[in-house]
């Protein structure tokens, strides 16, 4: 009998460990958790392991625990509507808020962000990406990422910094009792060398890089140029790449520009540091800044010559049978509009209309 009480109470403590592993722990693990996300300027759209959760600014109540799949979508202009993605793999913590901060730029390389949360431990930890970016924490450089430190309870300013790229600051709280751990995002600085080579109806600058992706990418770094002008105080109009491929903010309102005699500003992305243009950016920048004005139109006319009864009938159509809806005399030139055989359709000073051929000559 003891063997069978036994055996009961050892099969019911297995059920409640299976309970409270698959069914308590999961219930209070989802309690208490939380994610905030900002994107400066702009709303994007958030999804958690794919799933649509709203759009930003956000904040997410009674998370799980653990690592979940984050996706954020949004419309940037630049200078057309492109839809840009930032997917990461983040932790969220027991008891804490992680908090992302993302500023969307035309391209996912172009952006920049950070990642903050808190564990259960001392310090605080950074992570950047590119690797090996230069870490100041108030204003001292404490080494390169990724990098661990002890600083006192408090505020510390943080600041990430890498040749060619955007350096980015932030705040973080130093907590006694937890362990801080921030990744931190740079964007490509499509501005990392700027000359101004020609001045006057068309101001040129020559753009140069070290970054090899963005030089083998000149399209998304034209994107960057039209995105990030505003930090320069250049307005490009248009974009030349080192193989002539145009890139246009606006081509109607750079054609208008031309056409008017207006100074408009042209930028040249050149793949490595050379002096001038290469040959196929040279024709390609003749090409767009030509004046449409300067390509004279032809207009064909017509002279009416003598006829028989001292004028030429104009008809509705190319053919006698038409009815007459005007009447021309000779010496009078107009016109011509169109071509039937033994017949020219010529533009009168109200409507159009069709004369015999045999009493008119071209001019």
């Amino acid at each position: 009998m003891r063997w069978i009480k036994f055996s009961l109470l050892f099969i019911a403590a297995i059920v409640v460990l299976i309970l409270t592993k698959q069914v308590l722990l999961p219930l209070l693990k989802s309690n208490n958790s939380l994610l905030q996300i900002e994107t400066t300027g702009v709303e994007a759209r958030v999804y958690l392991n794919d799933e649509g959760k709203g759009e930003t600014p956000f904040l997410g109540k009674k998370l799980p625990v653990g690592e979940v799949k984050l996706r954020l979508e949004a419309e940037i202009n630049s200078p057309r509507s492109q839809k840009v993605v930032f997917s990461r793999t983040i932790s969220l913590n027991t008891a804490s808020l992680t908090s992302v901060n993302y500023d969307f730029g035309p391209d996912e390389r172009l952006s920049s962000g950070d990642i903050r949360s808190k564990r259960v431990g001392e310090g605080l930890v950074v992570v950047t990406h590119p690797s090996k970016a230069v870490v100041f924490l108030n204003g001292l450089e404490v080494g390169g990422g990724p990098v661990s430190l002890f600083p006192s309870k408090g505020i510390h300013k943080l600041k990430i910094s890498l040749a060619g790229y955007y350096s980015r600051e932030l705040e973080i709280d130093v907590e006694p009792g937890k362990r801080s751990i921030v990744e931190v995002f740079l964007a490509i600085n499509p501005f990392e060398r700027v000359e101004k080579i020609q001045e006057g109806k068309i101001n040129l600058y020559q753009m140069s890089t070290n970054n090899e992706w963005l030089a083998s990418n000149p399209e998304t770094w034209s994107k960057g140029v039209f995105f990030y002008g505003q930090t320069k105080n250049l307005s490009f109009d248009a974009l030349i790449d080192f193989a002539g491929a145009v890139y246009y903010k606006d081509k109607s309102g750079f054609d208008k520009k031309i056409n008017e005699g207006k100074s408009v500003v042209v930028g040249y992305l050149d793949n490595k540091e050379s002096t001038g243009l290469a040959s196929k950016a040279k024709e390609s920048l003749s090409a767009i800044t030509k004046s449409s004005s300067t390509v004279k139109t032809i207009t064909k006319k017509v002279q009416i010559t003598t006829t028989p009864t001292g004028f030429l009938n104009v008809r509705s159509g190319p053919n006698t049978g038409s009815s007459v809806v005007a009447k021309v005399n000779p010496g009078e030139t107009y016109e011509l509009l169109e071509e039937q055989p033994g017949w020219y359709k010529i533009k009168l000073s109200s409507g159009q209309g069709w004369i015999s051929s045999q009493y008119a000559k071209k001019l």
